[in-house]
């Protein structure tokens, strides 16, 4: 990821590029009926794309018993490089969209700073929302909980003036406290 980062930092020598089209700025800003962020619609679409996946294909079975165990997958026809591979793609594109519209939102790129520490966002929506971080049956909608949990986290700092380190600091607490309780207490 740093490398990446650091590739798109020296593609474009580390400038903020600035986009000048009000079509490629409305994905980012426009509101249906004065009221409903458009971002709204492109999530809806997604979340009920990725929950059909997960539900309803023989894809989403292969991905569960992976995340369950990859050794019976594979022993049970899985093609478990294909499947991997898969998700990483699909992942990416998801990735690609969220991207644009947050460019579209400022009407920029900026490498330095944009996605910064997203992940760290992402695994606590997927902590929070009950999936286990060891592997193991996905919970898509307790993971868009996850997410409106985070964003709370950090509009709360923002309305109340606070630093906004003390929200990845509350952040990162919330995934410690997620892999302590999602612990092999086995071992």
């Amino acid at each position: 990821m740093m490398a990446a980062r650091g590739f798109a930092q020296v593609l474009n020598d580390a400038m903020i590029l600035l986009f000048y089209s009000p079509a490629y700025s409305n994905l980012g800003t426009y509101r249906i009926n004065g009221s409903v962020p458009i971002q709204l619609v492109f999530i809806l679409i997604a979340l009920v794309i990725v929950l059909f996946l997960v539900k309803k294909t023989t894809f989403g079975r292969y991905i569960q018993a992976l995340g369950d165990n990859p050794i019976a997958a594979r022993l049970s026809g899985v093609n478990v490089f294909w499947t991997i591979i898969l998700v990483y793609v699909i992942s990416s594109v998801l990735a690609g969209f969220a991207g644009i519209i947050e460019t579209a939102k400022i009407s920029a790129a900026d490498g330095n700073a944009i996605g910064n520490l997203a992940e760290l966002d992402a695994i606590a929506a997927v902590a929070v929302g009950g999936t286990p971080l060891s592997g193991g049956k996905a919970k898509v909608m307790g993971t868009v909980v996850g997410a409106l949990i985070m964003q709370l986290i950090t509009i709360s700092v923002n309305m109340n003036n606070i630093p906004f380190e003390y929200a990845r600091v509350i952040k990162s607490a919330i995934i410690i406290t997620a892999v302590y309780l999602q612990r092999d207490k086995n071992r």
